[in-house]
């Protein structure tokens, strides 16, 4: 059963050939070119699906740093997390606190999260060219492990002022004018 967004509403479908899901598909997808991946059985919060908005950023150093992290929750019956989408936020240690008791499995989700959202950034720029910050999400199975959703050029920073995160919300804003004093070379 596939379940997706148009126009806000809610499309669901199914087939059995490949060309069946293309067509169920279409009025979704459009022209455009996808790439699916396996289904993850992401975190979830009252069934609604958690994934976590890693902002990375360079500052007067040059060097890709995690500026935080955070969790977003989706609103019911979405398949995506997004904010802007009527998603939620949460502090990324409550939901692992929650979901992992154990603190060295927490801090084990942790440093992979950051490595794998400054090796994102490191391998897009790579192909991209030179870029100063990104929204990388991640979502986190129900065992522990980590998966890249996507990075975003142009990241949100609303779900830190959501989640109470005014120290992290300030430093998003003054990373960039940081990174711009490097390139300056002053």
């Amino acid at each position: 059963m596939q379940k997706s967004q148009l126009n806000g509403r809610l499309v669901k479908g199914s087939a059995s050939t490949l060309a069946q899901l293309r067509s169920c598909l279409k009025p979704v997808m459009g022209n455009r070119t996808y790439i699916a991946q396996k289904q993850i059985n992401l975190l979830q919060s009252a069934g609604n699906i958690i994934d976590v908005r890693i902002l990375v950023q360079k500052d007067h150093s040059g060097i890709w740093d995690v500026t935080g992290m955070a969790c977003r929750v989706g609103r019911p019956g979405s398949i995506t997390s997004n904010i802007s989408a009527g998603g939620s936020g949460q502090k990324l240690e409550t939901t692992l606190r929650e979901k992992f008791p154990d603190k060295e499995k927490q801090q084990e989700i942790i440093e992979k999260l950051r490595f794998v959202a400054v090796e994102a950034c490191r391998t897009l720029e790579g192909s991209i060219g030179s870029s100063g910050e990104m929204g990388v999400d991640i979502g986190i199975d129900k065992g522990g492990q980590v998966w890249f959703i996507e990075a975003n050029l142009r990241p949100a920073r609303q779900v830190f002022t959501l989640i109470g995160e005014k120290k992290t919300r300030m430093l998003s804003v003054m990373r960039p004018m940081l990174y711009c004093r490097y390139l300056a070379g002053f």
